[in-house]
């Protein structure tokens, strides 16, 4: 069967149609989103004080970054990486973002630093010595022992993202909301979605008008293949183009 030009430009159109519906049925899912600072202030007198941190989302991820400024005595390698991983291993990949057919993991990357310059979002004093800290002073034995200062860091991290103690006689939020097993209520509590409010605030304007949520972290999530109508389309007239020529012969 010979194929005349008409022929060819009814299958054209006809395919292009059909990717066209195809793509406009598949699930749709976030876009990157360049690096922001968040910037903000938390009271519960006679406490105050100031967070900052980075976010962005690409990749179908969330990333958010805080870099330290460290003071006073300096802290031995091996405590620098007791605090980055107590930090990183509370936050990071507890929680997923869900959107209907995609899910978006959260990650948090701590550095520090002892250089004044460049960007810095918190500044922390330390102290040699065993002590009870806070967000802006950090001993390097925790009042509860050499063990804790992994979460004792995880802890005051939390601060430094705007949240409130959850414990008695802490700084806390308005409605004096007390949780001891959470980690802003002790350092042996862990993190819930309600922590990660802000980060999904954050992200929902980008979900046009998806509703998103909050869900437990799954690592063996795999999203759907994001479609790529440009070569779809390509390889579709390529083919026409083929099989027209051939016909011809």
């Amino acid at each position: 069967m010979f194929i005349t030009k008409r022929h060819f430009i009814t299958a054209l159109l006809l395919s292009t149609i059909a990717i066209v519906t195809s793509i406009s049925a598949s699930p749709t899912y976030i876009h990157d989103i360049a690096t922001q600072t968040i910037e903000g202030t938390a009271s519960s007198p006679p406490f105050g004080w100031g967070y900052k941190y980075d976010i962005g989302f690409s990749n179908l991820e969330m990333n958010i970054q805080l870099q330290i400024l460290l003071r006073g005595s300096a802290p031995d390698s091996s405590l620098l990486q007791t605090w980055e991983d107590g930090i990183e291993n509370m936050w990071s990949k507890k929680f997923d973002v869900a959107d209907r057919s995609f899910r978006y993991h959260i990650n948090f990357d701590v550095s520090f630093t002892t250089e004044a310059s460049g960007s810095i979002d918190q500044s922390v004093l330390v102290i040699d010595g065993q002590g009870s800290g806070n967000m802006f002073n950090w001993y390097t034995i925790s009042d509860q022992g050499a063990e804790y200062n992994g979460q004792a860091a995880a802890h005051e991290f939390g601060h430094m993202l705007g949240l409130y103690d959850e414990y008695t006689s802490g700084m806390l939020d308005p409605s004096d909301f007390i949780d001891t097993t959470s980690i802003m209520g002790s350092l042996d509590g862990i993190t819930y979605t309600r922590h990660y409010q802000a980060f999904l605030d954050w992200l929902q304007p980008a979900a046009n008008g998806r509703k998103l949520s909050l869900t437990a972290y799954d690592p063996d999530w795999v999203n759907p293949t994001i479609p790529e109508p440009a070569s779809a389309a390509i390889m579709t007239l390529g083919g026409l183009l083929f099989a027209l020529k051939r016909r011809k012969r």
